[in-house]
């Protein structure tokens, strides 16, 4: 199955008509619609959330928890919830509970089938492995990392002078 573009204007055009037919209250049209671009076969979640939306006006609860589903997942692999909550905002009461539910499900799944990070090996891109502690004060969190000198002694990490509550503006020597 291919898998439609939604940068392609033709792709565009026909969610925009199964959006446009659901806000006028045309849920028949809006399914018909945007069958069309699941069809194609795209990845799109507000895609499936709008027809999962005309699906419950039709009746079709299942088909509806079904693109739910299906969208929420999308979403949650690509991260785009700004996009979508800007396309479902006006969207509100017990469908909009409904699709929220589905969404929640989704992010939850993908973080429980993530790897767990032992929250001691985390480090800051920017820090470089470092800790800092305060004003002045940095501390090494990998002490695997030491250079080690010439003795096969561990080198004294290099001091940080502290800042003093006193200090004024002028530079130091």
């Amino acid at each position: 199955m291919n898998c439609a573009h939604a940068s392609d204007p033709a792709i565009r055009a026909v969610y925009g008509d199964g959006v446009h037919s659901f806000y006028s209250g045309d849920f028949q049209q809006s399914h018909n619609y945007l069958s069309q671009v699941v069809d194609l076969g795209t990845d799109d979640p507000r895609v499936y959330y709008f027809r999962g939306l005309s699906a419950l006006q039709l009746g079709k609860r299942k088909a509806a928890d079904a693109d739910f589903k299906k969208g929420a997942g999308f979403e949650a692999e690509r991260g785009n919830m700004r996009t979508v909550s800007r396309a479902i905002e006006r969207i509100q009461g017990p469908d909009r509970l409904l699709l929220e539910q589905c969404r929640a499900t989704a992010r939850l799944a993908l973080a429980e089938r993530q790897e767990p990070r032992p929250s001691g090996t985390r480090q800051s891109f920017l820090s470089g492995g470092q800790r800092y502690s305060g004003i002045g004060g940095v501390e090494n969190r990998d002490k695997s990392t030491q250079q080690i000198g010439e003795t096969g002694a561990p080198t004294p990490e290099p001091e940080v002078p502290a800042v003093a509550a006193d200090r004024t503006d002028e530079p130091q020597p």
